[in-house]
């Protein structure tokens, strides 16, 4: 309730950032959604990769309009708010991108598991960074970004509760694996 709060007649109004499950129940059905807050400017990122990630996917064209890679989708959602991760004109790779936000303090203790998406630690906005096994000479072996941008149930278990998943700006389905790194810029 102190996150976000639901009238009789079902409005929802955002109290403080973070994340809540809220559920209905129409006859024997139980329904749920996750309602994040998070500030304007988080709001604005987040509709901005989504859009970004309607382009096309190509690292030589990246920075062009209508063509992103990862990168430099995560650097063009947040540059118009202020975040160019250390570079004003050109989006650093995704491991400069980890670089950078380490240097800030502003990696996620103990980055991404599973157990943290099923208590709903991350916010939309969140960046993952995909860490390879090969050394490919850049930071931690990172070689793939990818924006947070809520949480999805799966399923309800038998119990009755939900089992939840995250969703990704670039919508590709891709599901992160336990030991990554996170960052909340």
């Amino acid at each position: 309730k102190n996150i976000a709060a639901v009238s009789k007649t079902g409005v929802v109004t955002a109290k403080k950032k973070g994340n809540v499950l809220i559920t209905a129940q129409v006859g024997n059905l139980k329904f749920g959604t996750v309602v994040s807050v998070v500030s304007k400017k988080k709001k604005k990122t987040v509709s901005a990769a989504y859009k970004l990630a309607k382009g096309k996917y190509s690292q030589p064209k990246r920075m062009k309009k209508g063509y992103y890679d990862c990168s430099s989708l995560v650097w063009r959602a947040y540059k118009p708010n202020g975040y160019a991760f250390g570079d004003k004109y050109y989006a650093p790779v995704a491991a400069e991108i980890a670089k950078y936000l380490s240097k800030k303090k502003k990696l996620m203790k103990g980055g991404f598991t599973y157990a943290n998406v099923q208590k709903l630690k991350y916010l939309p906005g969140d960046l993952y960074f995909k860490i390879g096994t090969k050394d490919n000479k850049r930071f931690k072996k990172i070689y793939h970004v990818e924006m947070f941008t809520g949480y999805t149930i799966y399923y309800w278990d038998e119990t009755g509760k939900p089992v939840y998943g995250p969703k990704w700006a670039t919508k590709t389905g891709y599901y992160a694996m336990d030991g990554h790194l996170m960052g909340r810029p």
